[in-house]
């Protein structure tokens, strides 16, 4: 198996209030260091005869490569294109700034390797994965697959999450049928699991909206959608969200059972 270094470069061109994003170039490129991927775009560049005064911004995910203040792309490219600003991609902004949050307690990082431990143990049985779908049936669950957790993609956390809060009952109660063989239900049928896992599904999806609307073309919509934003999550700082207050209700004073399974 061989692995290639590849460089995606677009350009958005802007007139009066006009913008359009094109695609230019997918070069497989020898490293990964700034100076090679500074001449790639350079040489991109001069074979499209574009003027150097009509350079105006770069923008970039935001790694040491692209952005280092002494030798990252953008600074070697204000050398010969006096005009450019350097942009760090909001959407790639805010998927970093919460990934970094999340780091910051404990818990989140436990929580995150339960799904990963749930995700491999179906992936990795065949056996397993039809059992599963043999227990969505008879408890008439809705046939989902649970999704693997990607870091290097944005809020891929929300559709994994997802995927086990809508059917975290089916894979439960089939390990629980089953003694629990490689303590995973331990994990997942705790209380402060589903606890975490419901807040979140009030939390994630009003950052996942915002990245996404970061992406669009339309910038008018941004400020008003941070504010949306903004205004939601402080509504959950004063009280429970809707998936959370759905969780305590069902799981009742003694806390003891979920769905039929004891936590």
């Amino acid at each position: 198996m061989t692995y290639h270094k590849k460089l995606c470069i677009y350009i958005r061109l802007v007139q009066g209030i006009v913008s359009e994003t094109l695609f230019i170039k997918n070069v497989k490129i020898s490293s990964g260091n700034a100076e090679t991927i500074y001449q790639e775009i350079k040489q991109v560049f001069l074979e499209r005869n574009i003027d150097k005064r009509k350079v105006i911004g770069f923008g970039s995910d935001g790694p040491s490569v692209m952005t280092g203040a002494k030798n990252g792309v953008a600074m070697k490219m204000t050398q010969d294109y006096p005009y450019l600003e350097n942009a760090h991609c909001i959407a790639a902004r805010l998927a970093l700034v919460t990934n970094q949050a999340a780091n910051n307690v404990n818990y989140m990082q436990k929580f995150q390797e339960m799904i990963t431990s749930l995700y491999c143990y179906f992936k990795h049985s065949a056996v397993c994965v039809a059992k599963l779908q043999e227990m969505q049936e008879v408890l008439d669950a809705r046939l989902l697959k649970i999704k693997a957790l990607h870091d290097v993609r944005w809020f891929s956390f929300c559709a994994a999450l997802e995927a086990v809060y809508r059917c975290w009952e089916p894979p439960a109660v089939m390990l629980e049928q089953q003694k629990d063989p490689k303590d995973i239900l331990k994990n997942i049928a705790s209380f402060e699991f589903l606890a975490v896992m419901s807040m979140l599904m009030d939390v994630i999806p009003i950052l996942t909206q915002l990245n996404l609307i970061f992406q669009k073309t339309d910038l008018a919509i941004v400020n008003p959608a941070l504010e949306v934003a903004r205004s939601q999550l402080d509504c959950l700082l004063r009280e429970d969200g809707a998936h959370l207050s759905k969780f305590l209700r069902e799981a009742g004073k003694s806390m003891q059972q979920y769905k039929g399974v004891n936590i």
